[in-house]
């Protein structure tokens, strides 16, 4: 027994440089695995912040702009011109495509939809109720040339009785800098729903968070947004909004297959009860 005792303590002697390296191999180890497993938690806790984050984005910033470009298109009918994009025709984004589900023309179409006359009082009748409901800062378009197309409008006389009228030149300036600023929420909002889906595209933000709740709207607001999209794609290599479309893709694919889930639960045959 003592033989064996003193052989270990030997042991231990002679082999104690090894042994220490050993256990401070272990500790390392051990230490990796639990600093590993917290920086998991706390980028998945970030990538989950992120996302809650940029679901605030969405519903402030974007949302609100997007329900003032579908009012826009509506009054202008510029939706009419767009009613064959749906969600199952999109593919591409470019311009081959978009004069396939519309037209050639569709362009030339859009422009002639904005130079009339009678969507100049809805248009700025949006663009106030926008500005208003919203607190956005918009363009400073002339007071006076608005105030002069109501009172032109409404047959309003000056102070010396004569009916005041509007110039074909006041009407078209009023007309580009309501266009101008029109295009500009177009861009704006674009850029925004190009960063907020870069985040997830990325991996930055989990977008298994939000997509339960944002996937519906956002599939919608793309399609509302194809023409703006598509219009400037004009080659694959130098396409915009890459992120949008990839985002916009990975989403129906998941909305799809969500779908066929639904349909097949559905359509499978109960078991029959003995």
């Amino acid at each position: 027994m003592f033989e064996t005792f003193n052989f270990v303590i030997q042991f231990f002697k002679n082999n104690i440089g090894t042994i220490i390296a050993l256990f401070s191999l272990l500790f390392v180890a051990i230490q990796t695995q639990t600093l590993s497993r917290t920086y998991k938690y706390n980028c998945n806790w970030q990538e989950k912040e992120k996302a809650a984050e940029l679901a605030y984005m969405y519903k402030n910033n974007i949302l609100p702009s997007v329900n003032y470009i579908s009012s826009v298109q509506k009054a202008t009918g510029i939706m009419e011109l767009l009613r064959n994009i749906n969600l199952d025709s999109i593919a591409n984004f470019n311009q081959e495509e978009l004069h396939r589900l519309t037209s050639a023309d569709i362009e030339k179409n859009v422009v002639a939809a904005w130079s009339k006359d009678e969507n100049i009082t809805l248009l700025i009748t949006h663009r106030q109720i926008f500005k208003q409901t919203c607190n956005k800062r918009m363009h400073d378009i002339n007071p006076f040339l608005m105030r002069k197309w109501f009172e032109a409008k409404n047959n309003v006389r000056d102070k010396n009785g004569k009916e005041i009228t509007i110039q074909s030149e006041e009407k078209a300036a009023l007309l580009e800098a309501l266009r101008r600023e029109f295009f500009d929420v177009v861009s704006n909002t674009l850029n925004d729903l190009e960063f907020f889906s870069m985040n997830f595209v990325s991996g930055v933000a989990d977008d298994s968070v939000v997509f339960p709740s944002l996937h519906q709207t956002y599939l919608t607001l793309v399609q509302l947004l194809y023409y703006y999209i598509a219009v400037q794609n004009k080659n694959e290599k130098d396409k915009f909004y890459t992120n949008v479309i990839e985002l916009f893709e990975k989403w129906r694919t998941v909305d799809r297959e969500n779908e066929k889930k639904v349909r097949d639960a559905i359509s499978r045959p109960s078991p029959i009860k003995k």
